[in-house]
């Protein structure tokens, strides 16, 4: 077994780690890893011990093992691509893969296999937590900024491991995984090992060498045309940039060439570049086509150069940043020390890349002074935090003061990735005195609104491009929309988009967004058609005819579940009660039967819990599961509050949550006990249930009882002399009443009535069981018997009636059923007895 766990590993490691497979199969997601590594780890101690078991050891006590030069150590760096790139597998012969390359058939050229690609190799230990960097070129490009490397390298041999170690090095499990991954612009291979105690990870990035591109054939990569960074601004229409930075001092010393400047273009035109798609970035971005074609002379280019000139540095940042450098919520320093630049990525549904909320529109253009990135129009710099932009803005005193008193301002300050919705002082004026006074004194749920107006990452403007659906802070959702050049948000119109934090960005607002968990609970109600239940709270008055106010009652509850039923059944019932004396206290326990603390989800339900209600007895929840016929369907659950249907549920709400029931929810009564003993179709199952003395046991509430209670008619279809003797001799009695009995509730409705259900047995408190079925036409059985009656709750259970008694299979009291006997036939107010 451990010399297969061994096999197996080595055939894993083959399929993640050989060149030979597609590329979409050996890219091993790295979150995988992650995972697995434990697993991993574990696995390398039986191996382990696999070894010493399958190899022995040397009189000296060493491990026996095959002679090194026999054959090459994996290393987890891969070759230079000048080299035979190393396979797991090179015996010393051919390479061959035990999957793919059977047949020995040449392998295709990678593009990183060819000239002009740089390679760097970074190697971390995870124990020491260091890492040490190794820079290696193909074939020097002309133009090569200066690349910094660690100082402490270790020395590696061919195969990539540490000289020094090999010699003492004897025959040990070796663990390695990798995955690979293609950007824009390299390709990058990350590889784990666990080896003799060790964690290493060597990453090694392929990517085309500076001043080379991508050779359009496939292989390697060519020279690019690399010109002086003033003549590519101005070639590609960054002529106000270009003056700028000609003026300004400050960027004298950038002649060095290893700098990445993101340059805004004074005409920006679509990706595809085409050029009657030109889009004017301002007013003055028209006059510049035709303005003169010396930059320096043309005033509108001076009214820009002054602008850009007072923040230049805010646009250059020191290194170079080829666009697959440049990843999701990257954070990179500026020139200027106070700036930085946002990175952004998304798929809407094409590849868009951002700078400060700039979408990059073309990217790694090659200068001297090092590589370009071109902007759609003007980039604001990232100085500030969230925080401090709206301190710094009376327009928001109003929102910033809320989020104060809320105690949520160091969302606003703490470093991250938010996008905030900011409401004008404007805004809060829009709303009703009422939610207005709510908000600003602390009230009516205010962590959900301020919540709401928080997106957990960065949505720029230029991310919708028509409608885009996001969850906010307070796990609800709002809508983004495009339409006509006019961004909204909840059809609200955002008034200034991309306000630039270093934690963030802001989008203005002119209305403050209200989640439905925000929402009052009568505002819910009217919005969801629930109308016949405020109807029920309306109607509910004193002996002076003076309406009691439920609705700010209800209004004022928190942490509360609210079931409401169906219109129809409230119209029902409020129309049985027109003439009744006791209506308002008939609706007052409705409704209070209705309303439980605390909220809890539908997910939050669990089978057999009692629910406390505000007033008066708890409610009774059951999860049932239902197995499909040959379970090809797999298996589906319902949930029912006192053996009502859920319909609805999990609708939010500020201080609680709403869930729709099919109908109103009954009143349990004390015990099941209460319910046998005040329906006189149960008086025989009574009266035997005292003769037996089980009466104590469904009294008691620290237990969950289903009764299938057998009602008159059912006892007089037995043979008279089996209740005759059932009356004489309780403990004869005694297993045929528990066999009617469940020690756990059991709604009718879990009772499936479908032709694809699977019966379901049940045991009893007599040991045996009993089996629930239903038929087509909605009919439902146990154990033969009819269920006549269904769901009369108490608190410690539900009874149902059923129209036969179910005799214990190894029970059999008096002559066999038939056979000559006396036969007791019983309908309501008649007795017949036929003898034969």
């Amino acid at each position: 077994m451990k010399l297969l766990s061994l096999l197996l590993l080595i055939g894993f490691s083959a399929v993640f780690c050989d060149d030979s497979y597609p590329r979409g199969v050996r890219n091993l997601h790295p979150r995988f890893w992650d995972q697995f590594s434990t697993s991993l780890d574990r696995l390398g101690d039986q191996i382990s011990s696999a070894v010493d078991s399958m190899f022995g050891t040397n009189e000296d006590g060493s491990v026996r093992t095959v002679p090194l030069s026999s054959r090459p150590l994996e290393t987890p760096m891969r070759d230079r691509p000048s080299s035979p790139a190393f396979n797991p597998f090179d015996i010393g012969g051919p390479v061959i893969s035990p999957f793919f390359n059977l047949f020995n058939i040449a392998k295709a050229r990678n593009w990183w296999d060819g000239e002009n690609v740089c390679i760097e190799r970074t190697e971390t230990d995870e124990l020491l937590n260091q890492t040490t960097n190794v820079v290696e070129t193909v074939q020097e490009s002309e133009f090569q900024p200066e690349i910094s490397t660690g100082s402490d390298v270790i020395d590696l041999d061919e195969s990539g491991e540490e000289i020094g170690e090999r010699e003492a090095r004897q025959f040990q499990s070796h663990l390695r995984m990798s995955s690979c991954q293609e950007t824009i612009s390299s390709y990058v291979c990350t590889t784990r090992v666990r080896s003799n105690g060790k964690r290493k990870t060597y990453k090694t990035k392929y990517s085309c060498c500076y001043g080379t591109v991508r050779n359009p054939s496939g292989i390697g990569c060519t020279p690019a045309e690399v010109r002086s960074l003033s003549e590519t601004l101005l070639s590609a229409g960054a002529r106000s940039f270009a003056a700028a930075i000609q003026s300004n001092t400050a960027t004298e010393r950038m002649g060095k060439g290893n700098y990445t400047f993101f340059v805004p273009l004074d005409e920006v035109k679509t990706p595809e570049f085409a050029e009657e798609n030109i889009v004017v970035v301002d007013e003055d971005a028209e006059l510049l086509k035709n303005a003169n074609q010396d930059p320096l002379e043309n005033e509108i280019i001076r009214k820009r150069r002054e602008i850009y000139s007072s923040h230049i540095l805010d646009h250059i940042i020191p290194g170079i940043y080829m666009s697959g450098d440049l990843k999701d919520e990257m954070l990179i320093e500026t020139e200027d020390s106070d700036a930085k630049i946002r990175i952004n990525e998304y798929r809407i549904p094409q590849y868009v890349q951002t700078a400060n909320c700039r979408r990059i529109m073309k990217s790694d253009q090659f200068t001297k002074e090092g590589v370009v990135h071109f902007i759609e129009g003007e980039m604001d710099p990232a100085s500030k935090t969230l925080a401090d932009i709206l301190k710094s803005d009376a327009r928001f005193s109003t929102f910033v003061k809320v989020m104060e008193d809320a105690g949520m301002t160091d969302t606003l300050e703490k470093p991250g990735q938010v996008t905030l919705f900011a409401p004008t002082n404007e805004a809060f004026e829009k709303l009703t005195a009422t939610e207005r006074e709510k908000i600003l004194s602390g009230k009516g749920c205010v962590d959900s609104i301020l919540k709401q107006h928080l997106l957990p990452n960065v949505i720029c403007s230029t991310a919708v491009q028509a409608r885009a659906r996001t969850r906010t802070n307070a796990m609800s959702h709002v809508l983004l929309e495009r339409k006509d050049n006019v961004l909204t948000v909840d059809g609200n119109p955002i008034l200034r988009a991309d306000v630039i934090g270093t934690n963030g960005i802001i989008h203005e607002i002119d209305s403050v967004l209200m989640p439905e968990t925000a929402k009052s609970v009568i505002q819910v109600l009217e919005e969801r058609n629930m109308t016949e239940f405020l109807n029920l709270l309306d109607q509910a008055v004193d002996q002076d005819g003076k309406s009691l106010n439920l609705r700010s009652t209800l209004e004022k509850l928190t942490n509360f579940t609210l079931f409401v039923p169906d219109n129809l059944a409230i119209k029902k019932f409020l129309e049985e009660q027109t003439e009744d004396p006791k209506r308002t206290e008939n609706l007052l326990n409705v409704i209070y039967n209705h309303i439980a603390q605390p909220q809890l989800k539908a997910t939050a339900l669990r089978n057999g819990d009692v629910l406390s209600t505000i007033e008066g007895p708890g409610l009774r929840t059951q999860i049932s599961q239902f197995e499909s016929f040959l379970n090809i369907l797999g298996s589906t659950k319902r949930a029912t509050i006192q053996c009502v249907g859920l319909e609805t549920y999990d609708i939010p709400v500020c201080g609680g949550v709403i869930h729709r029931v099919s109908s109103l929810l009954p009143k349990s009564v004390d015990s099941v006990w209460e319910v046998i003993m005040t329906d006189s179709s149960y008086s025989v199952f009574k009266q035997l249930l005292e003769l037996t003395n089980l009466t104590e046991t469904l009294k008691d509430k620290e237990e969950s009882f289903t009764v299938f209670a057998p009602q008159n008619q059912a006892f007089y279809q037995l043979p008279e002399e089996t209740l005759s003797e059932m009356m004489k001799e309780p403990e004869k009695a005694l297993p045929v009443l528990k066999n009617h009995i469940l020690p756990e509730t059991v709604c009718c409705s879990s009772i499936e009535v479908t032709g694809f259900s699977l019966p379901v047995r049940k045991r009893t408190l007599n040991g045996s069981s009993v089996s629930l079925n239903s038929a087509i036409d909605g009919t439902r059985y146990v154990g033969g018997a009819k269920l006549m009656n269904c769901d009369k709750m108490a608190e410690n259970g539900i009874v149902h009636g059923i129209n036969k008694v179910l005799m214990p299979q190894a029970t059999r009291i008096g002559p066999l059923p038939l056979f000559g006997m006396n036969r007791r036939v019983g309908l309501p107010g008649l007795e017949v007895v036929l003898f034969g």
